[in-house]
């Protein structure tokens, strides 16, 4: 009687310890799934706060940059001539460093009247050398360069022609050093008035 009652009391240990076992089992269970899913989460929250980061950070950039740009503008005019200027805008919100007009010979050339000289040939190519290179324009202002002239009468200075256009490139840096690249088109023409004629006041 007695020997039976210890391996009755011996079974009811085993089963005591084999579900205190499982108890504790399913409780490191519960605590790691726990875990997991507060690092899954936080994991989540982090790569939020990248994406977060990375987009205000490029918007930043976007916004706050020189923006650089070119115009051929009438100096004076009269009947049957023109004189121009090269006109370089910033026209961003940051100041604009080691700006350069860049174009290819070929498309210069295409701008040329036939009664051009050497001379000023020369000097129309000058203006797009690296040697010109615009150390600075801050936001809001310009550069401006005398930019030849047009007649259909004096041949001394007929040396563009009028309504032809200039394919250039220009190359500039922000005060940060981040290079920025443009291409834009130059018309050899009068700005105002570009549907051919404007209303002068009397």
């Amino acid at each position: 009687m007695v020997e039976t009652h210890r391996r009755a009391s011996h079974g009811t240990n085993k089963q005591k310890t084999h579900g205190g076992a499982s108890l504790r089992f399913y409780h490191l269970m519960d605590n790691f799934d726990i875990k997991v899913i507060a690092i899954f989460i936080s994991s989540i929250a982090m790569c939020i706060s990248i994406l977060s980061f990375c987009y205000t950070r490029k918007h930043w950039l976007s916004t706050y940059r020189p923006i650089i740009t070119a115009e051929i503008k009438i100096f004076n005019n009269s009947v049957g001539a023109a004189k121009f200027n090269l006109v370089i805008y910033n026209s961003g919100n940051r100041p604009a460093i080691n700006i350069s007009l860049k174009v290819e010979k070929e498309d210069l050339k295409k701008i040329l009247s036939k009664n051009v000289s050497a001379e000023h040939e020369k000097e129309l190519f000058d203006i797009f050398s690296p040697s010109n290179t615009i150390s600075l324009i801050v936001n809001d202002k310009t550069a401006t360069t005398a930019f030849f002239s047009f007649s259909d009468h004096q041949k001394n200075i007929d040396i563009l022609k009028y309504h032809a256009k200039l394919p250039i490139c220009i190359e500039y840096e922000d005060i940060s050093q981040r290079k920025y690249k443009q291409k834009i088109e130059l018309y050899i023409r009068d700005s105002e008035g570009f549907g051919g004629s404007i209303w002068k006041k009397s």
